[in-house]
């Protein structure tokens, strides 16, 4: 690339710096604040970050962990500009995009005296990990998630043991514990180094669970908006 050339890209993405996503953008420079799952901090965020500090090293960006309950409202009031999670249900006032088609795989310790492979009833009878930014927790402790519907459709429910704020530790407590998790594949697929972990089928239909990247329609048109959407679908299209 041409000096000249690369100069002008420079003070195009400048240009697009200087405008805030939206209320909750700050920094001299412009910025935005991304929610995610933790898991996503060893796949897409790091790739981000590289790309954003090459392309865009005026923006600021606040990473923040998912408030399921609140997610909705932070997009809606301008807390957060984006957010990658599972699609919120009859949220009609957002917009919404799968980033990538995923499974569900489980995570054993390799010293659980679970039976392998797991069974349905195995797998609900099994004392479970979860992360808060994945599966809600109701007022009688039942779950609320995607795994825990097809259970409930079959009359099963399981036994959530421990809630975890984020899922960054979730492969560790597995590993040391007789406890066993439920994540999509492609966010796990690095982990089976984790000493004492192994990743295997879940016995559940196999059902698509894809992340969405999730936004407020106040930003549709916003020049560094749509271009910072654009950079991560083009990062998990590569994952």
């Amino acid at each position: 690339m041409r000096a000249a050339d690369a100069a002008k890209r420079a003070g195009h993405r400048e240009r697009l710096i200087a405008q805030p996503l939206g209320p909750a953008a700050g920094g001299e420079g412009g910025g935005g604040i991304l929610a995610h799952r933790a898991l996503y901090q060893t796949t897409l965020l790091p790739a981000l970050v590289a790309a954003l500090r090459r392309e865009a090293p005026g923006l600021d960006l606040r990473i923040r962990a998912i408030e399921r309950d609140r997610l909705h409202d932070q997009l809606a009031m301008g807390e957060l500009d984006l957010a990658i999670a599972p699609p919120i249900a009859g949220s009609r006032d957002l917009r919404a995009e799968p980033l990538w088609k995923d499974y569900l795989v489980t995570l054993v310790g390799v010293d659980n005296a679970v039976p392998l492979p797991l069974t349905l009833d195995g797998f609900a009878a099994a004392a479970h990990v979860v992360d808060a930014g994945h599966v809600q927790i109701g007022a009688d402790g039942q779950g609320i998630s995607v795994v825990d519907s097809i259970l409930a459709a079959r009359g099963l429910r399981r036994r959530i043991a421990v809630v975890l704020p984020n899922s960054s530790g979730i492969p560790f407590v597995v590993a040391a514990s007789n406890l066993i998790a439920t994540l999509p594949a492609r966010i796990v697929k690095d982990l089976a180094t984790v000493p004492g972990l192994k990743i295997v089928p879940a016995p559940l239909p196999r059902v698509e669970v894809s992340p969405h990247l999730i936004w407020h329609p106040r930003s549709n048109h916003s020049p560094l908006g749509s271009w910072l959407r654009r950079v991560i679908k083009g990062i998990a299209a590569g994952i």
